[in-house]
């Protein structure tokens, strides 16, 4: 009676299920997912589809509603009745995982059927594994199906940016929505349909439990589950209770050691438990949730403490423990279990899961000693520092210094050290020194170890930024000679990245330690942010060197690494980069899309973020650019360093220019220039060098400038035209055609200018073009037409011209440089400022309101 309850009106589900499947049968796998509120069927829409398998591979796993979810829960669940899972998940490498997934995916029977069901409860883990195997399951026999809460799932979720990540063409989502009124009279009645479907809204659970508490019909959920517990007997009443508070389902022998399992087969019978593998569970989330939410504090507190001191005879994961004496306000237990958990999920690399367990274990009252704590708050810094938690990171390593004292001199020289990279990531460049500073003055007092080695690097890379290359060499090799001596390959890849950093900066081609840095960290598996940092410099240093398609390698490549370690904090780094490899390459709203959520920190993310922003700005001639470019530049000065300051004031210097007014910043221009010189980078002495140049200020730029750069100081206007073509600089190459005076290089400049809404230079040459008599001059575009009739952002028109044209998601996604799952959400947005509730419907007034022209009537949106 449940299932055909819940099954009303899903027929269009299970087709959707079933051509997924079809598709996996022909060896094209699909991602599937399956939506809706809580309560609309979800996993008994998913458990029909399976009942229906026949000779196909089952392989289930759930998420939990733990305070902090197990590291790849729902593949232990899975590993139950998948060897090669088991056996990779034992070993704790997240490749090998992600390896044994694939490889149980495409063992026969095929094809294979994965279930991760409630995925809104995923650890990091779990949600990197679904966008590795969505991005490639096209190309397996299988079909990963994952149920979610949408909503319920926010914007800023992993989740949501594992799935964007995915092509639109790997994808099925299938939607289970409410019942409709004539699907609830079917059940209820005519009589009673309409009161009853006015007080769900057509919830399938809801209906489900208003009709099992008979005549007298609840006002809510709430009280139809309260008034059917109250009807069982002590015992089973015992036992649904006690299994209330075990959201991943209760093992029989947890029921038996807490008590509870006399009354387990009336709590059966009464519909309140079932069996699912090795765990009785609640035949849906909302009906435990309601019978947790009924327990008194003291019955809720109870229940926990027995679930806890039963499983701590067991071998168990500390993740269980931890949520448990956490519930239990045991404080003990909590200091005991959580840091266990903690490191387990570092183990797998769930950063974020670590971090609320360390925050767990420091937040309850206790009785630990000081050397204890400052253990777990050096543990709780680095997991904040990854997980980009800057503040905390900083007063949870200060609060370790003032515990450790002067008794343990060697452990606050390397908090101090690790102090440094917390606060340089702040932008607070002077504390960053001095924490460094003092580590060293502290550790080479009692001899070399790797702390010091440590230290020494700290130091290496504070000069590095500067580009102060003796005293980066300098540091760095003391670090590199340690750190070789006391076998420490993480230190080791931190010097050689720092050092290899320098080479690269002053010799654009010269990437070999940074790319030995890599090696090392990936052959020592070294997922503490070594690995992510090597990706990080090998693409702003080859970014910084104009070499696109390498920097394009190490974006990518880099951002893929991050995503599937969760260091959060350099996929920051990386994106950041990326919206300036954007911004270079002409892809201006592009840029903007990646800078969206970074340029409102305090941190050394904001200044490139900023930078870059304000340029964009600038060139389009928005009033906010000098605004923008300003803030860049007090958070550059608070941190002190050439690698924001030189490329910043070249910035201003640009905004001055196209606003008529150089001189301003010509004094600020020539001190970034001889410091420039000094670092010895060539692009640094291009950037500042070109625009002294354009003022008349006579210069002698030093033979390693930048090409394009150097041939413009040089005045010789045409080859650096031909320089930022290839390239492959489009604003670049129109800034130098505008300079010569031949009207077929001026109408190409401008043609470049107008199509990235280059306004200003852009008015530029349509004034030359005037003063050299010329006759047709392009009009460009109209103020009203970048100032979208329908209120709709620069992208969001993009997306629709491409929408109009025919082109699905994944080709929109490919041919602007954004994820399907963005498009999509280009797509919902340019809905709702349009009115219309589909893509043809929204090409159509368009059309209508002169946003888009009557030619692409020609091209009907794809449905």
């Amino acid at each position: 009676m449940r299932e055909a309850i819940h099954l009303l009106e899903r027929e269009e589900q299970l087709d959707a299920l079933n051509r997924a499947l079809g598709s996996a049968e022909a060896g094209s796998g699909r991602l599937v997912l399956v939506t809706g509120d809580a309560g609309t069927g979800k996993t008994v829409l998913v458990r029909r589809f399976s009942t229906e398998l026949d000779e196909h591979r089952l392989l289930w796993g759930m998420c939990d509603d733990l305070v902090v979810p197990r590291p790849l829960g729902p593949l232990r669940d899975m590993a139950s009745t998948a060897p090669q899972l088991a056996s990779a998940i034992s070993t704790r490498d997240q490749g090998d995982v992600l390896d044994a997934i694939l490889e149980e995916l495409t063992s026969p029977p095929r094809p294979s059927v994965a279930v991760i069901e409630d995925a809104q409860w995923a650890d990091e883990a779990t949600v990197d594994l679904i966008g590795f195997i969505g991005r490639r399951i096209d190309r397996i026999p299988a079909l990963l199906i994952v149920t979610y809460r949408d909503p319920g799932v926010a914007s800023e979720h992993p989740l949501r940016r594992a799935i964007g990540q995915v092509p639109s063409a790997n994808v099925v989502r299938v939607e289970v929505g409410p019942l409709s009124e004539n699907a609830v009279a079917e059940l209820a009645g005519p009589d009673d349909a309409g009161r009853i479907y006015r007080l769900t809204g057509g919830n399938p659970f809801y209906v489900t439990e208003v009709l099992r508490s008979g005549e007298a019909i609840p006002a809510t959920v709430q009280d139809a589950v309260v008034a059917r517990l109250s009807q069982l007997s002590p015992t089973a009443r015992e036992c649904v209770e006690l299994a209330s508070v075990v959201p991943q389902g209760a093992e029989e022998w947890l029921l038996e050691e807490c008590g509870a399992a006399e009354g387990l087969a009336e709590a059966i019978e009464a519909a309140y438990l079932h069996k699912v593998g090795n765990e009785f569970e609640f035949p849906h989330e909302l009906t435990r949730r309601a019978v947790e939410e009924q327990l008194d504090r003291d019955r809720f507190l109870e229940l926990h403490r027995r679930v806890l001191h039963a499983l701590a005879a067991h071998e168990v994961d500390p993740a269980r423990l931890a949520h448990h004496a956490y519930q239990a306000r045991d404080s003990e237990a909590v200091v005991r279990f959580a840091p266990l958990a903690a490191r387990r999920a570092v183990a797998y690399h769930g950063h974020r899961e670590a971090l609320e367990h360390f925050r767990q274990a420091l937040s309850v009252p206790t009785g630990m000693s000081a050397e204890e704590r400052a253990t777990l708050l050096e543990e709780y810094a680095q997991e904040c520092l990854l997980s980009s938690e800057l503040e905390e990171a900083g007063a949870a390593l200060e609060e370790a210094i003032a515990l450790r004292g002067d008794d343990h001199l060697e452990l606050v020289g390397a908090d101090l050290a690790l102090l440094s990279e917390v606060r340089w990531a702040e932008a607070r460049g002077s504390e960053a020194e001095k924490a460094a500073l003092r580590a060293v003055e502290i550790l080479e007092d009692r001899g070399g170890g790797s702390a010091l080695a440590a230290a020494y690097a700290a130091l290496s890379k504070l000069a590095m930024v500067d580009v102060r290359t003796y005293e980066a060499v300098s540091w760095g090799e003391k670090a590199v000679e340690l750190a070789r001596a006391n076998g420490d390959a993480r230190v080791l890849a931190h010097a050689l990245n720092t050092v290899g950093s320098v080479r690269l900066r002053v010799e654009p081609t010269d990437d070999v330690m940074l790319v030995e840095s890599l090696q090392i960290g990936l052959e020592n598996d070294l997922h503490d942010g070594t690995i992510a940092r090597s990706y990080v410099n090998l693409a702003v240093c080859h970014l910084e060197g104009m070499q696109y398609d390498r920097a394009g390698h190490y974006l990518e490549a880099g951002m893929d690494y991050c995503d599937r370690h969760d260091v959060y904090i350099y996929s920051r780094y990386l994106q950041s980069i990326r919206s300036w490899w954007h911004m270079e390459q002409g892809r201006w709203t592009a840029a903007e899309d990646d800078l969206a959520d970074l340029v409102e920190e305090e941190s050394v993310i904001a200044i490139r973020s900023l930078r870059v922003k304000g340029q964009i700005e600038a060139r389009r001639g928005d009033p906010d650019a000098e605004r923008t470019l300003q803030r860049a530049m007090d958070l550059a000065e608070r941190l002190g360093e050439s690698q924001g300051l030189i490329p910043i004031t070249a910035a201003l210097a640009e905004w001055a220019w196209l606003e008529g007014n150089l001189e301003s910043r010509l004094g600020d221009l020539e001190t970034m220039y001889q410091r420039a010189i000094t670092t010895g980078v060539p692009r640094w002495i291009g950037e500042t060098g070109a625009w002294l140049a354009r003022a008349g200020r006579p210069i002698e730029p030093p033979s390693c400038t930048s090409l394009p750069y150097l041939l413009q100081m040089q005045g010789k206007w045409a080859e650096a035209a031909q320089a930022w073509k290839e390239l492959g600089r489009p604003y670049e190459r129109a800034d130098a055609l505008a300079e010569l005076d031949d009207e077929e290089s001026l109408l190409e400049a401008l043609e470049i200018l107008d199509r990235l809404d280059a306004v200003p230079r852009a008015t530029m040459v349509r004034r030359k073009l005037a003063d050299l008599g010329v006759a047709s001059i392009p009009r460009g575009p109209s103020r009203t037409t970048r100032e979208n009739p329908a209120g709709l952002t620069r992208r969001q028109a993009e997306v629709l011209e491409l929408l109009a044209l025919g082109l699905t998601y994944r080709e929109i996604a490919a041919r602007i440089y954004l994820s399907p799952k963005t498009v999509d959400h280009h797509v919902t947005a340019i809905r709702t400022k349009l009115g219309v509730n589909s893509r043809d419907q929204a090409v159509a007034e368009a059309i209508r309101l002169g946003v888009l022209d009557g030619r692409y009537r020609e091209h009907p949106p794809l449905k």
